[in-house]
């Protein structure tokens, strides 16, 4: 599995994701919205790297640090949320405002991603 990729912003792919370049290799990442509207093409990237291994593909999911990347793993845990919703889910807001949300039983943060 792939844990962390380190390399450079090499643009967005057609699905809205990141390619992600190493040493001339080019990772397709999913990133949240609020990293991925920060890069510039060559931007140095450290990414925290979730695989998610289905019959049909891999797919990477990228985080800057470990706590983006926990919460993400938090999210997996409950029953009918895969990797896509969860990604979707923190594209609402930053991972401490989802955190208080869902502290205070908000539901409407998480009703904006259905």
């Amino acid at each position: 599995m792939i844990g962390r990729l380190i390399g450079v912003f090499g643009g967005k792919t057609p699905e809205g994701g990141a390619i992600v370049d190493v040493h001339g290799v080019g990772y397709a990442v999913a990133l949240p919205l609020s990293t991925l509207e920060t890069l510039q093409t060559s931007t140095p990237l450290t990414l925290h790297i979730y695989t998610a291994v289905r019959d049909d593909a891999i797919d990477l999911f990228g985080f800057l640090d470990l706590e983006e990347l926990s919460f993400f793993k938090k999210l997996l845990s409950v029953s009918g949320i895969g990797p896509k919703t969860a990604l979707s889910i923190m594209n609402i807001a930053d991972v401490r405002a989802l955190k208080d949300a869902i502290a205070r039983g908000e539901s409407t943060y998480l009703t904006k991603v259905f």
